[in-house]
C-alpha cells in the first residue's frame, strides 16, 4: 500500500510445520528428502472473503537449526569406562541422571524433588516458544547466531542479575531438553560412538528413552552403550566421542555451502573418562599431550606359597647348675641358672650389641672395639639366617629356603635384634606374564615425562635393577646407545614399527610395587625385593602375642613401573586398587617364646555335697594365649624333676650374662667384651633343641586351650565328666563368673574378662574314699594346634605344683536322717558309709523325754556306749554288737516306751592308710523308734 511516497509492509509468520501433511506434532515431522511447502497468499477483508488474486509461494522444507550436543543435557553424567572382555575389552558409555548437574539451579529448586522439577519444567508450553522462535526468518535467525561471539554471549551473561540468570538458566535447559527430544525423535537422526577415530553407529533407542524420560519429569534409567575394542596388548590409548548426525541432503537450501550447515548436520561431545572405574580397575598413565593410557593389570599367578623362620635355641627351659664363669677380676665362680629361657638371652645380647655400636655408645670413640664388633655383627647375621627353618613339618623348596635365609640376613644387617625378631617370613613363587607392551614414539613430544619415585614410603617399592631381570638384548642395546642416539632411531621407525620392537622387550627393568595388608591387627607386614628366581618374601611381625599368631595376608600389585630408556618414563596417576589378581595367605605362625609360666593361688576342698562327697577347687592366673594349651592333672601327689643341660653355646651365653651389668657401663671391660661376643658367635648353633615329654599318667585330667575370636574356652581333652566340671574366670569387677557350656566341649566367655586371666576350676561330687591326698600339676603346651606343625616349635614349661599336697577333711554338723532303729537297716546304712574308710570310732546316745514343761517337752541325750576302735576287718559283727546292745540297753531303762526314743550315733573315719588321720565326722546320725 502507498500513500503519499509512504510505504508500508505487512508480514505474517507462518509456522510451516503444521501445515505439513505428515508428522503435524513436530517440527520435524514433514522434512523428507526433497520435500518442500507450497504456501497460497491472499488477502481477506474483514468479513472474512478472500480477495480474488495472490501470491503462491513453494518453500523447500529443511533443517534449519543447529543439533544440540549430547554434553547440553540437564542433570546429566556421560562417562567411559572400559572392561577386559573375553576376547580384548570392551568400552562402556554411560549417560546417568545427576542431581548436582547444575548446581546454581538446583540450589533454586532445592525444596522440589527430582520428579517435580522435571515435571515442572515440562508443563511449561513448548508450542508457544517454538512459534515464538518461528517469528524470525530462518535467515534471520541462522545470521544472529553466526554473529554471536563468545565474548557477547559472556558479557551478556554478566549483565544479568543473579535471579533472571537462574531463570534463564532454568528455561533454557528445559528448552534444550525438550529440542533435544525432538530432534532424537526425527527418523534420520542416527547416534555415533568415535572410539580412537573409528565411528561405530549405535541403536539411539536408549538414548531417546533417557531424555523422554526427563521430559516428563522422571529419573531415567541410565543408556548403556557397550561397544568391543581391540585396544592395544598392554597399553591402551582411549579418546571417546558421542556425534549425532542428519542426513545432509534433508539441509535447508539456504544453508547449504555455508559454516553454519556442519552445526545443523553434527553435533558432537567428548567423553570424559569415569576416574572412579580408573581407579579401581586400572593404572592410568598420562602423555604430554593429555592423552589418557590405561595400563590393564598385569597378568601373574603365584604357584604356591611357604611360610619360614628361625629355628628357636631351644623348645624347652633348662636348668644350668653349677656352671663355671669368670668374674671381673679373672676368678673363676660357680652359679647355677634354673627356668632359663635361652631366647630372652639371645634376645637380650643381640638388642645390646647393636647398642654397642651406636655413635653414642660408651664405645663408640673406641675404633678398634667397634670394628671387630661389627665384624662379629657381619658373622652373627649369617650364622643366625642359617638356622631358618619351613614352619609346617613338610619338605620344604631349597629355593625358598634360601630366600628365607637372604631375607633374614639382610635385615639382621641392619639390626640383629629386630631381625631375629621377625616372627617369620613368607615366601611366594610368582609368575609375571606381561603380554607386549606398546610404547609411544620416544622423541620431543615425550621429553619431559614426569616420573614418580616410588620407593619405601609407598609401602614396599620393589626395584628390579640388576641386568639379570632386564631384557639382555636391551641391556646391551643400552648401553652401546646415548639418549640423543636412541632418540633418533625413534624419530626414523614408524609408530607400528616402534610397538612391534617393544613388544619383543616387555620384560625390560621394571619395577614391581606390592603392598600386603592383614585382616587381622597387630600385624606388621613388610615386602621384600623380587628376587630373579621369582620368589617374593614379606615379613611378619606380630605387635601382640598374647593373641593368636595368624596373619591373614592380602598381597595386592599397585603399580608397574616401565622405563623406556634412560630418563623417559609415563607418569602414574591412580593407584592400582581392584581387579588385579590378589592373593590371600592364611598361615600359622608359632611363638618362638615360651609361655608365662602358671600360677597357681589356692586349692580347697570347698564344701559337701552329699554323705561323703564334696567339691574340690584350685585357682590358678595365667597370660595366656591362643596358642597355648593348658593341661591340669589333678594327682594322688606332686611330681617334680629338674633337667640340666650344657654345652659351649650356653657357657659362653651364661659368661656374657653373668658379666652383662658391668659390660653395659663400664668401658675398662671392652677386652672382656669382645671376648664374650667373640665366643658367642663361633658357638651359636640349633643343636639343643629337644622335645619334653610328658611326667606320667595323671587321675584326672583337663585339656583346655582360649578362642579369643570366638569367645570359647575349649575343651581338648577332660577325663572329668561334664556335669561334675564347673568352670568360672575373674571378671574385672574383681568377682568369679561362672561360664556357660555350650552345645558342645566348650564353654563361652564373656565380653569382658581381667587380665592375666584367672581360672577357678571346680570339680565336684569327689568321693573323699577314693580322693582323701590331691595336688594339682599345670602345664602350658605351646603351638601343639598348628597343623603340620614342625615338632621343633613345640614348646612345653615345666609343669607348676603346690608344694604341699591338699589334705581334705569333712565334716558334716547336721542331722542326717537314716530311717527306722531296725537291726537290718541300721547295719546296712552304718556299714555302706564305713566303706572305704580305715578304722572308724562311733558313740551312741539315745534321745529321749525327761519332763514337760507346759505344752514343750524336754529332751536329753543319754550316753549309751562308745567304741573307739573299729576296724575295717570284721567291721559288720562289731555294728551288730552295738545293735544288740543298744536294744537290751532301752528295753531295760524304757520299757515299754521305746517308740519315744531316737539313736543317736556320732561316726568318725580314719584314713586306711593313716590310722591317725580323721577324713569323715558325721556329727549326728539318727535312727527313729517305732512302736
Amino acid at each position: 500500500m502507498q500513500d503519499a511516497g509512504i510505504s508500508s509492509g505487512y508480514s505474517q509468520i507462518v509456522p510451516a510445520y503444521c501445515y505439513a501433511k505428515e508428522g503435524k506434532d513436530t517440527p520435524y515431522g514433514g522434512i523428507s528428502p526433497g520435500s518442500s511447502l507450497k504456501m497460497d497468499f491472499r488477502l481477506i477483508d474483514l468479513l472474512g472473503n478472500r480477495s480474488a488474486s495472490g501470491i503462491t509461494w513453494e518453500i523447500p522444507y529443511g533443517y534449519t537449526d543447529p543439533l544440540l550436543p549430547v554434553s547440553v543435557y540437564p542433570h546429566t553424567k556421560c562417562v567411559y569406562e572400559l572392561e577386559r572382555a573375553a576376547e580384548g575389552y570392551s568400552c562402556f558409555v554411560t549417560f546417568s541422571y545427576v542431581e548436582e548437574d547444575d548446581k546454581e539451579w538446583l540450589q533454586d529448586e532445592s525444596e522440589k524433588s527430582i520428579e517435580d522439577r522435571l515435571r515442572a519444567e515440562s508443563k511449561k508450553n513448548n508450542e508457544n516458544r517454538l512459534l515464538d522462535e518461528s517469528e524470525k526468518s530462518i535467515e534471520d535467525r541462522l545470521r544472529d547466531e553466526s554473529e554471536k561471539g563468545s565474548g557477547n554471549r559472556l558479557q551478556d551473561e554478566s549483565e544479568k542479575g543473579s535471579g533472571n540468570r537462574l531463570q534463564d538458566e532454568s528455561e533454557g535447559s528445559n528448552e534444550n531438553l525438550l529440542l533435544a527430544c525432538r530432534q532424537l525423535e526425527c527418523e534420520d537422526m542416527r547416534c555415533f560412538i568415535d572410539l580412537c577415530g573409528t565411528e561405530m553407529q549405535v541403536d539411539k533407542a536408549p538414548l531417546l528413552a533417557y531424555v523422554q524420560g526427563l521430559c516428563q519429569g522422571e529419573v531415567p534409567e541410565a543408556a548403556v552403550y557397550e561397544l568391543p575394542f581391540a585396544g592395544g596388548e598392554d597399553i591402551l590409548e582411549l579418546k571417546v566421542a558421542f556425534l549425532l548426525k542428519r542426513d545432509e541432503q534433508l539441509l535447508s537450501a539456504a544453508l547449504k555451502g555455508t559454516e553454519e550447515a556442519a552445526e545443523v548436520l553434527t553435533a558432537r561431545s567428548d567423553i570424559t573418562e569415569n576416574t572412579e572405574k580408573i581407579n579401581q580397575d586400572y593404572l592410568a598413565v598420562r602423555g604430554l599431550d593429555g592423552q589418557l593410557f590405561y595400563v590393564p593389570p598385569v597378568k601373574h599367578t603365584f604357584d604356591g606359597y611357604e611360610i619360614w623362620t628361625l629355628q628357636p635355641l631351644s623348645n624347652k627351659l633348662l636348668q644350668l647348675k653349677e656352671i663355671p664363669v669368670v668374674d671381673q677380676s679373672g676368678t673363676t665362680q660357680r652359679i647355677s641358672y634354673y627356668q632359663v629361657d635361652l631366647e630372652e638371652w639371645a634376645a637380650d645380647f643381640l638388642m645390646d650389641l647393636e647398642g654397642f655400636l651406636k655413635p653414642d655408645s660408651i664405645y663408640g670413640e673406641d675404633r678398634d672395639v667397634c670394628e671387630t664388633l661389627l665384624e662379629i655383627k657381619k658373622n652373627l647375621a649369617q650364622v643366625i639366617a642359617s638356622g631358618v627353618t619351613k614352619i609346617s613339618g613338610n619338605v620344604g623348596n631349597p629355593q625358598f629356603e634360601q630366600a628365607a635365609a637372604d631375607y633374614y640376613q639382610n635385615l639382621m644387617l641392619q639390626n640383629l635384634s629386630a631381625g631375629r625378631e621377625t616372627d617369620g617370613v613368607i615366601l611366594l613363587q610368582w609368575e609375571k606374564k606381561a603380554d607386549g607392551v606398546v610404547r609411544q614414539q620416544i622423541g620431543e613430544e615425550t621429553d619431559g615425562v614426569i616420573r614418580q619415585q616410588f620407593r619405601s614410603e609407598t609401602g614396599g617399592a620393589i626395584w628390579q635393577q640388576s641386568e639379570k631381570e632386564t631384557d639382555k638384548g636391551f641391556a646391551q642395546q643400552s648401553e652401546k646407545e646415548t639418549d640423543e642416539g636412541f632418540a633418533q632411531q625413534s624419530e626414523k621407525e614408524t609408530d607400528e614399527g616402534f610397538a612391534q620392537q617393544f613388544k619383543k622387550q616387555a620384560d625390560m627393568r621394571k619395577a614391581w610395587c606390592f603392598r600386603a595388608e592383614s585382616d587381622r591387627d597387630g600385624f606388621t607386614l613388610k615386602p621384600g625385593k623380587l628376587r630373579a628366581d621369582g620368589i617374593l618374601p614379606v615379613g611378619v611381625c606380630a605387635a601382640d602375642i598374647s593373641k593368636q599368631m595368624r596373619v591373614d595376608m592380602d598381597l595386592r600389585l599397585t603399580f608397574t613401573d616401565w622405563e623406556i630408556a634412560g630418563e623417559y618414563f609415563y607418569e602414574f596417576l591412580t593407584v592400582q586398587e581392584q581387579n588385579s589378581v590378589s592373593q590371600n595367605i592364611k598361615g600359622n605362625l608359632p611363638f618362638k617364646r615360651f609361655s608365662q609360666m602358671p600360677v597357681l593361688k589356692s586349692q580347697e576342698y570347698a564344701g559337701e555335697e552329699a554323705a561323703c562327697k564334696w567339691k574340690y577347687e584350685v585357682a590358678f592366673v595365667h597370660q595366656t594365649a591362643e596358642q597355648d594349651i593348658l593341661t591340669l592333672r589333678l594327682l594322688p601327689k606332686s611330681e617334680a624333676g629338674l633337667r640340666n643341660a650344657d654345652d659351649g653355646f650356653l657357657l659362653a651365653m651364661a659368661q656374657y650374662r653373668y658379666l652383662r651389668d658391668k659390660l653395659l657401663v663400664d668401658t675398662s671391660m671392652k677386652k672382656q667384651l669382645v671376648e664374650c661376643c667373640r665366643n658367642i658367635c663361633e658357638s651359636w648353633s640349633y643343636e639343643r633343641l629337644s622335645m619334653r615329654a610328658g611326667t606320667g599318667a595323671a587321675e584326672w585330667k583337663l585339656r583346655f586351650s582360649l578362642a579369643f575370636e570366638e569367645r570359647k574356652l575349649v575343651i581338648l581333652e577332660s577325663d572329668i565328666a561334664p556335669e561334675k566340671l564347673k568352670i568360672s574366670m575373674k571378671t574385672p569387677g574383681g568377682e568369679y563368673g561362672e561360664l556357660n557350656r555350650g552345645e558342645g566341649d566348650f564353654y563361652i566367655l564373656p565380653e569382658e574378662l581381667a587380665e592375666p586371666y584367672e581360672f577357678l576350676i571346680s570339680v565336684l561330687d569327689l568321693d573323699i574314699r577314693e580322693v582323701n591326698r590331691i595336688n594339682t600339676c599345670i602345664s602350658v603346651t605351646r603351638n601343639q594346634e598348628i597343623a603340620e606343625i614342625n615338632d621343633l616349635f613345640l614348646y612345653r614349661s615345666d609343669e607348676a605344683a603346690f608344694a604341699d599336697d591338699l589334705l581334705p577333711s569333712l565334716n558334716r554338723p547336721e542331722t542326717v536322717e537314716l530311717g527306722d532303729f531296725e537291726k537290718e537297716n541300721f547295719i546296712s546304712r552304718l556299714c555302706g558309709l564305713c566303706r572305704g574308710f580305715g578304722k572308724a570310732s562311733m558313740e551312741v546316745c539315745c534321745k529321749a523325754p525327761v519332763s514337760v514343761y507346759g505344752e514343750e517337752t524336754i529332751y536329753s541325750s543319754l550316753p549309751v556306749l562308745y567304741a573307739p576302735d573299729i576296724a575295717a576287718d570284721g567291721r559288720k559283727d562289731v555294728i551288730t554288737l552295738i545293735y544288740d546292745r543298744i536294744e537290751a540297753w532301752m528295753k531295760e531303762r524304757f520299757g515299754g516306751r521305746e517308740g519315744e526314743l531316737t539313736v543317736q550315733v556320732q561316726l568318725a573315719l580314719f584314713a586306711a592308710e593313716d590310722q591317725k588321720r580323721n577324713l569323715m565326722e558325721f556329727a549326728d546320725l539318727e535312727f527313729r523308734c517305732r512302736k
